[in-house]
């Protein structure tokens, strides 16, 4: 019986690993197609994917899932347990440098909540740069407004379910 013997000096503790290196590591040993690469984004390869997610990155999408608007939160209700005619759903999805207010995987399709302050000049720039990014690299964008969520949530859901069914290749 071995008792407490100390351990070699070459030997690296686990806690001490960086991320990345564990990441890549536990890729290697899971099989995945690619290790990871270190660009600050979606550590993933293809985007819009949990798999190899930054800690910065992971932080960030659950303080935006943590304080999320109101408009979104009724939203969520709607697509939240795949309650959409069983289409799934994920709330502030990394992809690339952006986070997608939700996303079908499946369909490709990203649903943003717009408030009041989407209709300001460096607002739609943004967000032209951002819709422009994501269609780039194969997903459909559907912008709605927080008063439609609001005064009309059943139309809101229609009009994701046809855009959902319009991508069914």
């Amino acid at each position: 019986m071995v008792r407490n013997r100390p351990r070699p000096s070459n030997t690296v503790r686990w806690e001490r690993v960086p991320i990345a290196c564990k990441l890549a590591l536990q890729a290697r040993k899971y099989g995945r197609e690619r290790a990871l690469p270190c660009d600050g984004f979606s550590h993933s390869h293809r985007l819009g994917t949990m798999a190899y997610q930054s800690e910065f990155t992971l932080a960030r999408a659950r303080s935006l899932r943590k304080h999320d608007t109101e408009a979104e939160r009724r939203l969520w209700e709607r697509l939240r347990t795949a309650r959409l005619n069983g289409f799934k759903f994920v709330r502030q999805l990394p992809i690339g440098p952006y986070f997608a207010d939700f996303a079908c995987r499946s369909h490709r399709l990203v649903v943003e909540v717009d408030g009041a302050t989407h209709g300001e000049a460096h607002e739609v720039i943004h967000d032209s740069r951002r819709t422009a990014f994501l269609q780039s690299h194969g997903w459909q964008v559907m912008r709605v407004w927080n008063i439609d969520v609001f005064k009309n949530l059943d139309a809101v859901g229609d009009s994701i379910l046809f855009a959902l069914e319009s991508r069914i290749d």
